[in-house]
């Protein structure tokens, strides 16, 4: 800072001793000044003339009115004075009794400016900058000697908005709403600012005007965002495949198309109504009350399902969901129509129920069991096939190592190969069908296994076999006993043992594929003339023969109604009605083999018979041709004729019985050859 005449000499040395006396505490701030020269100095009498300034024809002069009662002050108590006046941070000096110093610093608030995160700016009433932060003046990117004015920086489309808001400041003398505008530096870019302008008032008017510019770049950017996202969100609630609604103080304000149809009606039938009105009596009071809560702000958000009444009358559940919206007394929400869902639901589950009982009361053997082998389920038939509960125990916990190794087997198969498996194999004596299917079950998979027992099939197909190779036997006519031999040796393999029993009037003959010492059950069969089924240890009593250990059928060989003999066959397990049935049938053929066998018997003794009379006929014809030749010579003889005639006459009736006697004879004969030919058969 230089001058070239006294006044300004004198005034610059006033002006240092005066910083010195009165800033000498505060260094940085004194070498602040006068590096700077961001300040305004002024020498002025008591009647506030400016005597001598610097520099000149600064916006300050304006300000020299207001220093007035100050300078009168400091003249009077002759200490130096610091203070704000109209937003400048001025210092007061007395030089003597009629002058005072006076600096001031036009950084209005400099150290404020400097910390403040916006940018901050004085122009004059045209738009002139005058000063400006740091902040400011980096975004500019100019120093602080550039020269700017607002059109400079403010975008040409904001500038109308922003000179129509001086005016009003020059006018009102009072602030103004802020606006918001872009600010665009030499470098192009661009931000949003928030602006703020404050009047610097000298003699009742607008001196200059402070600008405080707040960067809202961000939140314009949210704002957009916003926007963004709620046409995203009206463009998706417009188009929503489910109900969405907005309710104000339990008013409805907006409900998507879908959310008008779920109702019924048209949306201008709805907007302006209770949303309570739709809701279902039973329903109304839990309804009201989450809405409260909501839009009391106690829960953020509410889950519930409730009826609705459509327009019509018809009532279909929905399940509602809320939340608060924007912190106002107000609730955004959806609804869904559950009505066709809980319709299936509720079958779904009386099908689950239904497959739960088909399962649980099948004879089939059902289980599931995981990659390890381990049973997760199993119904009653496979608890009870196998003797005990088996969850959550593995397959070589159960079974024998051969079957566990071979059922794993076809377990680790049909997981990975992902299809299904079917095998046939046996335990303890049983045969089994068994299908392996891979399942998944709450995302993990596993199998499905599926097992029938097919011992009976197998045993009634291995029964009609032996009952087959009996008939052919039967057919051919081999003897009976070779008959009930092969009979007792087939069901011997088949089951545990076989007895067969041949009855007759003088003993009861028994076959036997063990070694058995009086049978009870035959006698008490051929007493009963029924079937008898004994269970294990419920034999008839004295019975000591192994078979009492077993399931034991004791049936009459019945032909009719004779009991010729009785078939016993003992088993591991329970007959079943197939079996019986089988088994009854094999029975009933043997009785009618041992019949038919007796009742050749009894033609060939007949036949014998027959033929012993034939020849004893042939003989006895003889026998009287003879004696009737001597009686027919002795009448001949005979010398008195009606005698003679008497005894003839009889001898040709015996004749004639006699050639009767050898036309049946004949007769006889023919029969017996003829008998013969076909019993021979």
């Amino acid at each position: 800072m230089t001058g070239k005449t006294e006044d300004e000499t004198r005034l610059r040395k006033d002006m240092l001793e005066w910083l010195a006396d009165a800033i000498a505490e505060d260094k940085d701030l004194l070498m602040d000044v006068l590096k700077s020269g961001a300040f305004y100095v002024l020498l002025v009498d008591a009647d506030g003339k400016i005597l001598v300034s610097y520099p000149k024809d600064d916006p300050i002069l304006e300000m020299v009115p207001e220093l007035r009662k100050v300078l009168q002050n400091a003249l009077k108590n002759k200490e130096p004075r610091r203070m704000e006046i109209l937003g400048c941070d001025v210092f007061i000096k007395a030089i003597d009794a009629s002058r005072a110093l006076a600096i001031v610093n036009r950084k209005w608030h400099r150290g404020f400016w400097e910390a403040a995160d916006a940018m901050m700016f004085v122009t004059d009433i045209s738009g002139k900058v005058m000063d400006a932060n740091k902040k400011f003046l980096d975004f500019m990117e100019c120093g602080s000697d550039c020269a700017l004015t607002i059109s400079d920086f403010i975008e040409k489309e904001n500038l109308p908005l922003v000179l129509n808001t001086i005016r009003k400041v020059v006018a009102t003398l009072t602030p103004c709403e802020a606006v918001e505008v872009i600010f665009t530096n030499k470098g192009g870019k661009k931000v949003w600012v928030e602006l703020n302008l404050q009047p610097l008032i000298a003699k009742d008017r607008v001196a200059a005007i402070q600008w405080i510019a707040r960067d809202i770049t961000s939140r314009k950017e949210r704002e957009k965002k916003l926007r963004d996202s709620e046409e995203m969100f009206r463009i998706l609630a417009e188009r929503a495949p489910v109900g969405m609604f907005l309710i104000e103080e339990g008013i409805l304000k907006y409900l998507n198309p879908k959310c008008a149809e779920m109702l019924g009606y048209q949306r201008d039938e709805l907007i302006g109504r209770p949303f309570l009105d739709f809701i279902h009596p039973e329903d109304r009071e839990f309804v009201d009350r989450s809405l409260k809560l909501v839009e009391d702000g106690w829960v953020e958000s509410f889950r519930y399902n409730a009826k609705i009444v459509r327009k019509g009358g018809e009532d279909r559940t929905f399940e509602i969901y809320g939340s608060q919206y924007r912190e106002r007394k107000a609730v955004l929400g959806m609804m869904i129509d559950l009505t066709e869902k809980l319709e299936i639901e509720r079958r779904l589950q009386e099908s689950e129920e239904k497959f739960r009982k088909i399962v649980e009361n099948s004879p089939v053997l059902i289980a599931l069991i995981d990659e390890n082998g381990v049973f997760v389920e199993a119904n009653p038939s496979m608890i009870q096939s196998i003797g005990s509960n088996t969850v959550g125990r593995s397959l070589y916990e159960v079974f024998p190592p051969d079957v566990a190794e071979r059922r794993m087997f076809y377990l680790r198969k049909c997981l990975e190969e992902d299809k299904p498996v079917r095998f046939e194999d046996g335990r303890s004596g049983r045969h089994f069908l068994s299908t392996f299917l891979p399942v998944e079950v709450g995302g993990k998979k596993l199998c499905l296994v599926i097992a029938s027992d097919i011992s009976s099939i197998k045993l009634l197909n291995e029964l009609l076999l032996i009952l087959n190779e009996i008939n052919d036997m039967i057919m051919r006519g081999e003897d009976i006993g070779a008959i009930f031999e092969f009979t007792v040796k087939k069901l011997g393999e088949t089951y545990v043992s076989c007895i067969l029993a041949l009855s007759s009037d003088e003993d009861t003959r028994i076959f036997a594929s063990e070694d058995v010492k009086d049978p009870r059950c035959v006698n008490e069969v051929l007493t009963e003339k029924r079937t008898l089924y004994l269970p294990p240890g419920r034999h008839i009593e004295g019975c000591k023969n192994a078979h009492n250990q077993y399931h034991t059928l004791a049936i009459p060989m019945k032909y009719g109604e004779l009991v010729l003999g009785v078939l016993v066959v003992s088993s591991y397990w329970e007959f079943s009605n197939d079996e019986k049935e089988v088994l009854s049938t094999l029975a009933s053929n043997l009785a009618f083999v041992v019949h038919a066998k007796e009742a050749e018997e009894q033609k060939w003794i007949a036949y014998e018979q027959i033929e012993r009379n034939i020849e004893q006929f042939a003989v006895l014809a003889d026998r009287i041709r003879n004696p009737l030749a001597a009686i027919s010579l002795l009448a001949e003889m005979e010398s008195k004729e009606d005698i003679q005639e008497k005894i003839l006459k009889q001898v040709e009736k015996i004749k004639e019985i006699v050639d009767k006697l050898d036309k049946g004879w004949i007769e006889s004969e023919q029969l017996r050859t003829l008998l013969r030919k076909y019993w021979e058969k």
